[in-house]
């Protein structure tokens, strides 16, 4: 899912509810979003949580926090996450690419 980059926390809270989200993938800033930060504000639990291994009150489903960027507490770097991909996982990338058709549904765009 696409987020719209202006949404605020009670926005993406819902969003990530609505969609029952497992992982998140994001910069740490774009324009005048921090989003570590408002990722901080619905999910509290963040900062000390292992990273891949979050467990949220108000979010139950988000496991993992992934930034493009930094590593900050309770997350992924986007580097360390391309780094631990296995050759299998690249091959499994490439199967899967094998069946999908550029006009397949994959994506829900949320926005304002």
């Amino acid at each position: 899912t696409n987020i719209n980059p202006a949404f605020q926390a009670r926005e993406l809270e819902f969003l990530l509810k609505k969609v029952n989200c497992r992982a998140l993938v994001c910069p740490l800033t774009f324009k005048t979003q921090k989003y570590y930060n408002i990722l901080k504000q619905i999910c509290p639990e963040l900062e000390k949580a292992r990273a891949g291994d979050l467990r949220s009150n108000r979010l139950p489903d988000l496991r993992s926090v992934i930034m493009i960027g930094d590593k900050l507490p309770g997350t992924f770097s986007f580097q360390e996450v391309f780094e631990a991909a296995s050759s299998s996982h690249h091959q499994q990338l490439l199967n899967v690419q094998k069946k999908i058709s550029f006009d397949d549904p994959v994506n829900i765009l949320f926005t304002s």
